[in-house]
């Protein structure tokens, strides 16, 4: 769905949003549209926070209020940087901060080498009661981002929509490869 927005982006030169609000004639329908899309939104950044908190917890021994700020704080910064700064810097602190990622994990394999066996296990779906389908529920509503859909158009309607037909496919294909 992230794939076809970023489409709609592209062919159109408009966001989902755009279209969306052209296509909603009744004020109320449009209220009720806003409303849903900012607390999809908000949800998802909840979740972001709480998951930074936690991170910064069990590694800094932090509180889980101060984490919370902190992963607040550098999440306004970095969509700050979209706005006031440009979407290539935007793009490049993405791209620095899943590297960062990357380089953890990394690491983490070499110092501590997992047990493959383990691992392997580990890929095969098993719920061991009420609580582990919640967090397995937990994990895929933190994993599909909603606000990605209507974000998506708007990225590709604000990098690419000026390009020329004959780039687009190149365009399309390294939105493939972003969403995937």
């Amino acid at each position: 769905v992230q794939y076809l927005s970023a489409k709609l982006g592209l062919a159109s030169g408009k966001s989902l949003t755009e279209h969306l609000g052209e296509r909603l004639h009744s004020r109320w329908a449009r209220l009720a549209f806003w409303a849903q899309a900012e607390l999809a939104a908000m949800a998802t950044y909840v979740a972001e926070i709480i998951g930074g908190a936690i991170a910064l917890n069990l590694l800094f021994h932090l509180p889980l209020i101060v984490g919370g700020l902190i992963t607040a704080g550098v999440s306004l910064a970095i969509l700050s940087l979209h706005n006031r700064v440009s979407l290539r810097a935007f793009e490049w602190a993405i791209i620095l901060l899943l590297s960062i990622i990357a380089v953890g994990f990394l690491t983490a394999l070499f110092v501590r080498s997992p047990s493959w066996p383990e691992v392997a296990s580990g890929l095969l779906p098993q719920f061991d009661g009420t609580e582990s389908v919640l967090l397995a529920a937990s994990i895929v509503g933190a994993t599909v981002m909603p606000h990605a859909i209507y974000a998506h158009s708007a990225l590709m309607r604000d990098r690419f929509a000026h390009i020329p037909s004959s780039e687009r496919p190149h365009a399309l294909f390294s939105t493939r490869m972003d969403v995937t």
